[in-house]
């Protein structure tokens, strides 16, 4: 376990303390001059962070009302509009605004994530490929005194996307598709935090290129960012001399082909065929392809470049894949792996999760369920109903070589070697012939508490895996 206390959500409670001093100040200074735009845009500012949200929307609405809003209120009031969720009119205040400037850029990405909830794809990427050029540096965290980190992500592959979070009420833009999330990883107490994004043929002006202690490659997807990473790897020579974790050139080899080819020769690993086939959008002749290919139902199928399973469709026969062809219109790939019966003796279907990091093992997940595709929602609908699936879940975390065996443990440890990134997890279970079964092995999964208040046996270990993170960064650093 870790041996500080570390916990979710750590660097919002960090902040509490100061906002709160910062609204009463800025309470005050609005009873003193209450025409002042300027302080009520702030106050409602800082009332958003607080989570009081219909007292910010009085303040906000009250703004929008004064018929001559400058560049930068309008900028303001329509910021916290789409945080408030009144996304109409943030697009009405904020569209004006944008003029091609350096500026420009955060009511460039805010639209973009509205248009990309709207479904408006092209014009969500055009826009934060546009914010992108005209200010690819974010600076999130500042701090003299603090070592600072790169946070490098694609821009054009990835989306924003407006996302209410259920807890808060408050509209995020979050990144969708490629990436993997840092939010539980870095602490700001730590670090300085700069985002960089990337985007290809587009090179920073020299006076714009920050000096960072550290780079963090979080584009986790091969096929979604692969054709953008020789570029990535070319725009990190600009840093030089600065160490790059999950390096664009490893994270590259990482897809479900790649890892099929190069994974399933170690020892104890059983990968199953995976092959990415082109799809001209005749189903028919899709099907002979899988023929010739030597692939037989049942089989698994899936649109590259997306996670999460939204995509993924068992297939049991040539009708189940017609009807799935047809109802993927546009997709031009797939990949099709092999179909592998993983059910255990006791009739149930398992998924384990591990991260390594800085080359450690860490477990972070030991899931069941009645269905060969299993997520996390599981924990809800089957194991909360049966103790024995989290006493299996318990001795996977607690002792994970002993739950595993010296082999296949060995094994998970082989895979580390190959795939060579500071970080990465895999998703697996163990067959009845105890083989190591791998779904997938990449860095794009998340690291979150969503379930810890429900299942809190596992808060110790996620703990320790934040802690870990923020940990080798500090090495990497320095500072320890």
């Amino acid at each position: 376990m870790c041996p500080v206390n570390w916990h979710p959500g750590v660097n919002k409670r960090r902040k509490t303390k100061s906002l709160r001093k910062h609204l009463s100040k800025t309470y005050a200074d609005l009873r003193a001059d209450r025409e002042n735009i300027e302080l009520r845009l702030e106050l409602a500012q800082s009332l958003v962070k607080l989570g009081r949200l219909d007292l910010a929307r009085r303040h906000v609405f009250r703004v929008t009302n004064e018929p001559d809003l400058n560049r930068h209120q309008r900028r303001l009031a329509g910021e916290l509009l789409f945080k408030l969720g009144h996304h109409a009119q943030a697009v009405k205040l904020l569209g004006p605004t944008i003029k091609g400037e350096k500026g420009d850029a955060d009511a460039l990405r805010t639209i973009s994530a509205i248009r990309c909830k709207y479904e408006d794809f092209l014009g969500a990427r055009q826009d934060l490929v546009l914010a992108s050029k005209l200010d690819p540096f974010i600076h999130e965290v500042s701090n003299d005194n603090r070592p600072t980190v790169l946070l490098v992500r694609c821009a054009e592959g990835c989306f924003l996307n407006a996302v209410r979070d259920m807890e808060t009420g408050i509209t995020e833009r979050l990144r969708k598709r490629g990436h993997f999330s840092t939010d539980e990883f870095i602490s700001i107490d730590d670090f300085n935090v700069i985002l960089y994004d990337m985007v290809k043929g587009f090179t920073p002006s020299p006076e714009d290129i920050p000096k960072v202690d550290m780079i963090l490659n979080t584009a986790s997807d091969g096929d979604s960012n692969g054709p953008l990473f020789p570029w990535m790897s070319e725009m990190l020579e600009l840093f030089a001399g600065v160490p790059v974790l999950n390096h664009p050139r490893q994270v590259a080899k990482t897809t479900r082909d790649r890892n099929a080819l190069r994974l399933g020769n170690i020892p104890h690993v059983l990968f199953p065929r995976t092959q990415n086939l082109g799809y001209n959008g005749h189903a028919l002749s899709f099907l002979n392809k899988l023929k010739d290919e030597g692939f037989s139902f049942p089989l698994i199928i899936r649109i590259p470049g997306t996670q999460t399973g939204i995509t993924v469709k068992k297939l049991e026969n040539s009708n189940e894949a017609l009807d799935y062809l047809v109802s993927k219109e546009g997709a031009d790939e797939f990949y099709v792996t092999e179909y592998v019966d993983c059910k255990n003796t006791s009739g149930r279907y398992t998924k384990c999760r591990c991260f390594f990091i800085d080359g450690r093992f860490y477990p972070v997940a030991g899931l069941s369920s009645d269905c060969w595709q299993i997520h996390s929602g599981d924990r809800y609908r089957i194991m909360d109903k049966e103790p024995d699936t989290q006493e299996r879940e318990k001795r996977y975390l607690s002792d994970p070589e002993d739950f595993l065996g010296p082999e296949v443990f060995q094994a998970l440890h082989d895979v580390r070697d190959v795939i060579g990134l500071e970080f990465f997890g895999i998703d697996f279970t163990v067959t009845n012939d105890n083989r190591l079964l791998i779904f997938e092995a990449n860095a794009s999964m998340r690291h979150n508490f969503d379930h810890a208040d429900n299942f809190p046996y596992t808060r110790p270990y996620l703990e320790t895996i934040s802690w870990a993170f923020n940990t080798m960064l500090r090495r990497r650093c320095g500072l320890t």
